[in-house]
């Protein structure tokens, strides 16, 4: 997305991304963090979707995050929420990220 300049673009191509979902019988959201939300997507043309929201403001457990999730002072409702980008799992080399879905 950061190479393309025009926010009317990127909406487009979010827009046709998700209805080509939408089509094949499939719900569709699209990712975001603040930055992407305040300067890249015209949001009132995408409230049909999903959404998923990154905001890595803890590496805390799961039940504190859940706890979390509702007092966040979000751009937006969000559906998914990506927590953490340093999760970890046995038999994973590395970090993984950690989401929690508060809406299905």
């Amino acid at each position: 997305y950061t190479h393309v300049k025009s926010r009317t673009k990127i909406t487009d191509m979010t827009v046709a991304f998700c209805n080509t979902i939408i089509q094949g019988g499939r719900r569709a959201g699209y990712y975001f963090n603040l930055s992407y939300y305040n300067n890249f997507f015209d949001n009132s043309r995408l409230k049909r979707y999903s959404t998923w929201y990154a905001y890595w403001g803890t590496n805390q457990p799961a039940a504190y995050i859940w706890g979390q999730a509702n007092k966040m002072k979000a751009p937006t409702r969000f559906d998914l929420w990506q927590f953490s980008s340093r999760g970890r799992i046995p038999g994973i080399n590395g970090y993984v990220d950690c989401d929690l879905l508060l809406h299905s």
